[in-house]
């Protein structure tokens, strides 16, 4: 009778299927974990490879400049092309990997670099770094060579203090390294804020921030400090944000 008993109640215990669905989510919350994981991952890659792109932008244009103008070695170009890139990159966890530099015989200068980005959540799945990869191209020229270049500088609130001064440092260096005396060169400047002025029609003193052609109205109440002081309010800090940047504002806590 006892064998029997025993044997019962196995044939019961997996019979039950009252936990199946808690196993079933548990099981899939580790694919649905390393997902979401790895579009953090892919975010992070993506950052990275943006930063080196500006800074092989920066070293093809000053290093075409310098091997056109010097008649350098392949070993000189490729140590001056590194140096400005280990200068506008800042390589943080990732690791980075030696450019390659190419003349062509049709002077054609070019720049391939790339980035070893280490994972988080998609070492799970083997997969321990992501590359992130920057290229471009520049050609060496001759005397008289035509270019034009246009930049669009964002001059909006979100650029206030360092940001506008680093857009302006930038913005001076790119003019400084494209605009050779023996060149005929061309860079053109688009600040913009909410608008930008590309018609004839608009008011030239008002061409960075054209109003807006809606209106909105409404009616609303004041309520004066001393009547917040009075009641025994208080004021205290708190993070808000204008045009995406986050700041110290205060609001009234009362009793």
């Amino acid at each position: 009778m006892g064998f029997q008993h025993a044997l019962e109640r196995l044939k019961r215990f997996t019979a039950k299927r009252s936990g199946n669905v808690a196993i079933i989510w548990a099981i899939c919350l580790v694919p649905i974990f390393v997902v979401a994981g790895g579009v953090v991952d892919y975010d992070r890659r993506l950052g990275y490879e943006k930063h080196l792109q500006g800074a092989v932008d920066t070293a093809i244009l000053a290093t075409a400049k310098f091997a056109f103008k010097g008649d350098p070695s392949q070993e000189e170009i490729e140590a001056f092309a590194n140096s400005f890139i280990n200068a506008n990159f800042d390589a943080g966890k990732s690791t980075l990997q030696a450019p390659l530099i190419k003349v062509s015989e049709d002077d054609v200068l070019s720049i391939h670099a790339t980035t070893n980005v280490p994972t988080a959540l998609l070492g799970l799945m083997g997969i321990k770094e992501l590359k992130a990869n920057a290229y471009a191209e520049a050609l060496l020229g001759a005397s008289g060579i035509s270019l034009e270049a246009m930049l669009v500088l964002d001059v909006s609130y979100s650029m206030t203090g360092d940001r506008i001064t680093a857009l302006k440092e930038a913005a001076k260096s790119f003019a400084d390294i494209v605009m050779e005396d023996d060149n005929d060169v061309k860079v053109g400047i688009v600040p913009f804020n909410r608008y930008v002025n590309v018609g004839k029609k608009v008011d030239p003193g008002n061409w960075l921030d054209v109003p807006s052609k809606t209106k909105h109205s409404w009616t609303s109440c004041w309520v004066e400090t001393h009547t917040y002081v009075k009641a025994g309010c208080k004021k205290v800090p708190y993070t808000c944000t204008r045009d995406g940047v986050n700041q110290t504002c205060h609001k009234w806590e009362c009793p």
